[in-house]
């Protein structure tokens, strides 16, 4: 059993921080098998303190999904250690990246009432509509490049996501599959997203729905 003895540094709620630990204990060892214990790489990797988490929960309040913001605040991103994004982002405006976006696999791809269009999508509109109202210009994730086992990369480039096509290494292994960084103008997208003939993209930019109260946004 991995040990998490050691607590995310800005994940104060110790609902909040279980909470996490459980989707990526689910995640990141039941499935996927990256890891054996909860290191310093997953726990207090450099940017716990300017990071705020999002939690996805079933009706029973199991937690089911979850994703970090980590802010710039003048500093570089995560995905800045193996990329300029300079080329595609204007360095003088504030941007976001989301990591650890991940939704445990009994709940991939199944709506309900209360995510309509799934439970990645609704962590996907709660970390837009946070984006909005932190006056966030851009949007970075760092997903699996194209080919490359368990990528969202497809998905986000249909949702509106712009490619890099830069290929990267993993961060946390470079024998792990190659990445690529994929980004978001915030502006750009709830001003476009309304007219798209996808419903998945109109609700996406549906920043005035109000956020479910099965999901939670907490430091």
């Amino acid at each position: 059993m991995p040990s998490a003895q050691q607590p995310l540094a800005r994940a104060t709620a110790a609902w909040m921080r279980e909470s996490v630990l459980a989707v990526w204990l689910d995640v990141y060892f039941r499935e996927l098998h990256w890891f054996d214990s909860f290191g310093p790489e997953l726990l207090n990797d450099g940017y716990q303190n300017r990071s705020t988490y999002i939690v996805a929960q079933n009706e029973l309040g199991e937690p089911i999904g979850t994703l970090r913001i980590v802010a710039s605040e003048a500093q570089p991103l995560p995905v800045e250690r193996f990329i300029d994004l300079s080329p595609w982002l204007d360095p003088g405006k504030s941007k976001i990246e989301l990591t650890r976006l991940m939704v445990n696999a009994g709940h991939r791809k199944q709506r309900s009432k209360h995510y309509p269009f799934g439970v990645y999508l609704e962590l996907l509109r709660t970390a837009i509509r946070w984006s909005k109202s932190h006056g966030v210009h851009s949007i970075v994730l760092n997903v699996r490049a194209k080919g490359e086992p368990n990528t969202i990369l497809d998905s986000l480039v249909s949702l509106g996501f712009q490619q890099t096509k830069v290929r990267i290494p993993d961060e946390f292994d470079a024998s792990f599959p190659d990445c690529t960084a994929v980004f978001l103008d915030v502006q750009a997208f709830l001003l476009e997203a309304p007219e798209s003939p996808k419903p998945e993209v109109r609700y996406l930019a549906a920043t005035a729905t109000p956020v479910p109260t099965w999901i939670h946004i907490g430091d």
